[in-house]
């Protein structure tokens, strides 16, 4: 009889299911760890769960709502919209005012195309971000202690202008990186212009970057960013990225991409070229100690390791750091600069490579640092506000780092067209290309007297260009008289001058 009452009784334990994870160890997975995928699980465990002796009701709609946002961001929106579905189904029938996650996940139904409206307007979950986030003073900068649902309230405040000034700075930068790219396209039609007259245009390689090219790029990320620790943490970040890049492709063998990193690198650095010269050896010597191409790439292969591994270990000792400075403001009863390192620690794991965010350590740390944040919030019952903007500038923060990196590629290949290109071809080459740009001023002439300023303008860069950047091409003085005269009409918008009136003026000159 015992044996079956034993036996009964290892079967149930062994058919009990395994025990749900709490909503603060699945944010923690996502916001902390950066396991989005492993995290949407988790939260679909919890909000999937039996109601019997289950996570409470508004627990379930916070994990369904935190769901559908990994999912979206992972590109299963299949997975999403029944999560979004759950959040207002386990709100229905309560009686209740509408809450936020309630109201958000309406809206992101409704965004892919999963419910025909929304029974209470409200904004998105960006849209809600836009609200006046001016700066304050970091809690606890004065010698009294702040309160810490104040000191929260202030990091949430100055979290919302971070994530809105990072996306806004990706929009700037990507407009800026769409501006290169159009003028990219437009020196690769005039090559094509003329090939056809049989010309050869035959751009340098890319090449180390100016000083002013340099300062050029730094200008425009520091504009993009509105704080200068954010900018440090940029530079930094994209710095080692390029490197890493550089290393791989040296030891990959493709010497042309690995210098072309090694200059971006060098760019974020405030490096300069080294007094050897252009040769991937040379840049890469600081790192690899080799001179000679022979052994480059296993020494590139090595320091990358090497690399990744001093990284890493830097960055959890900076986490250490941080944690054990945490640990001693809540013993000394500053529960206000807790708060504040707290959030040191959420900023550095942002701007940190997914590799140094997934390693163990730092998982452990990151979650724990979490759960004491959480704990703060909860105190001044804004945990919903932290979960949700959590996600949201980790997510932002890598779109800025993406976008940034495709600008400083863009702006150094840049370089190489700003640079007067090799003609060849034909004997007459330089001649053929005074002719087409003489057809290009006439064909801007056409569009200016149709009325078609914009188009007049292109015209007359890729004009401008020819005779500028291609020797031989500049055709004296007329030419440039009329280029100048066309540019003045054009950024008026007006008719083009006659000819004869350009001709005069060049005489006059």
């Amino acid at each position: 009889m015992m044996s079956f009452g034993l036996l009964a009784l290892t079967l149930s334990f062994l058919a009990a299911p395994p025990p749900v994870r709490s909503f603060e160890d699945a944010w923690c997975r996502e916001v902390f760890e950066g396991s989005v995928a492993a995290a949407a699980r988790d939260y679909q465990e919890i909000y999937l769960s039996q109601p019997a002796g289950g996570p409470a009701p508004e627990v379930r709609r916070k994990a369904a709502l935190r769901a559908g946002l990994c999912f979206e961001r992972l590109g299963q929106t299949a997975n999403a919209r029944p999560a979004y579905r759950t959040v207002i189904e386990l709100s229905a029938g309560s009686g209740l005012t509408p809450e936020p996650v309630v109201e958000e996940a309406r809206v992101r139904l409704k965004r892919l195309g999963g419910e025909e409206g929304l029974l209470h307007p409200t904004a998105g979950a960006g849209e809600r971000l836009r609200v006046e986030a001016g700066p304050r003073a970091s809690p606890g900068s004065s010698g009294h202690e702040v309160p810490v649902d104040v000191a929260v309230a202030e990091r949430l405040e100055a979290l919302k202008a971070a994530v809105l000034a990072r996306a806004e700075g990706a929009k700037a930068l990507e407009r800026r990186r769409g501006e290169l790219d159009d003028r990219a396209r437009e020196r690769q039609a005039i090559a094509r212009r003329l090939a056809r007259r049989g010309v050869v245009l035959s751009f340098p390689p890319a090449a180390p970057p100016s000083a002013a090219k340099a300062a050029a790029v730094l200008q425009a990320l520091k504009e993009a960013l509105s704080a200068e620790a954010d900018l440090e943490r940029c530079t930094a970040a994209l710095a080692n990225r390029f490197l890493d890049r550089s290393l791989a492709a040296a030891r990959a063998g493709s010497a042309a991409q690995a210098l072309r990193d090694a200059y971006c690198r060098s760019v974020l650095a405030g490096g300069t070229a080294p007094a050897a010269g252009r040769s991937l050896e040379s840049w890469l010597e600081p790192w690899t100690g080799v001179r000679e191409p022979a052994g480059l790439a296993a020494a590139a292969g090595r320091r990358l390791v090497e690399e990744n591994v001093r990284r890493s270990a830097a960055f959890r000792r900076e986490i250490r750091s941080l944690l054990e400075a945490q640990e001693d403001a809540v013993r000394s009863g500053r529960r206000d600069r807790a708060v504040g390192i707290l959030d040191r620690i959420r900023d550095a794991l942002d701007w940190a490579r997914p590799v140094q965010r997934e390693s163990a350590e730092v998982r452990v740390l990151a979650a724990h640092a979490g759960r004491q944040y959480l704990l703060l919030a909860r105190s001044g019952s804004q945990e919903d506000a932290l979960v949700g903007l959590w996600g949201q500038a980790r997510e932002v923060t890598e779109a800025f780092l993406h976008e940034a990196a495709r600008y400083v590629e863009a702006a150094l290949d840049e370089e190489s067209y700003e640079a007067p290109p090799e003609v060849g071809g034909r004997l007459d080459a330089a001649s053929l290309c005074g002719q087409e740009a003489d057809t290009v001023l006439r064909e801007a002439r056409q569009l200016l007297d149709r009325g078609d300023a914009r188009a007049a303008t292109r015209s007359l860069r890729e004009a401008a260009w020819i005779i500028d950047k291609v020797p031989g091409a500049e055709g004296g003085l007329e030419r440039r008289r009329a280029l100048e005269s066309l540019e003045a009409a054009a950024a008026a918008g007006q008719q083009a001058p006659d000819e004869d009136d350009g001709g005069r003026q060049a005489e006059d000159g």
